[in-house]
């Protein structure tokens, strides 16, 4: 259960994450009405720079199936050059925090802490 972020890591956000493996997230759907019933999820987690071969094209595979259109521009060959603008960082959760007012409520929360 793992988030990938495909990113240069020279800029603002990789120099951060690369400096602080703990990090935060927040996934929704941004066309949501504020008037709506709210569905999202919340996270904590430790992020890292994949950098095994095998992985790479694991992760790249997924991200080109959720992005079409990169395929041919953005390669596992050119993400493994050691001097690429472009890397996969890993997020794995630690905890996940889903909301949904029609599931739960506005006050309740699915919680998953895999922290322990």
């Amino acid at each position: 259960m793992n988030l990938y972020v495909v990113t240069d890591p020279e800029n603002t956000h990789g120099k951060i994450m690369s400096q602080n493996p703990k990090v935060a997230f927040n996934i929704f759907d941004s066309r949501q009405k504020v008037t709506k019933p709210k569905k999202g999820l919340q996270g904590k987690g430790v992020i890292s720079i994949v950098e095994e071969p095998k992985s790479v094209i694991k992760a790249l595979d997924f991200w080109h199936k959720a992005n079409p259109g990169a395929e041919n521009r953005i390669i596992a060959k050119n993400i493994l050059d050691k001097n690429s603008d472009t890397k996969i960082f890993k997020i794995t959760p630690t905890y996940l925090k889903y909301f949904n007012d029609q599931l739960y409520g506005k006050e309740e929360y699915g919680i998953l802490d895999l922290s322990k």
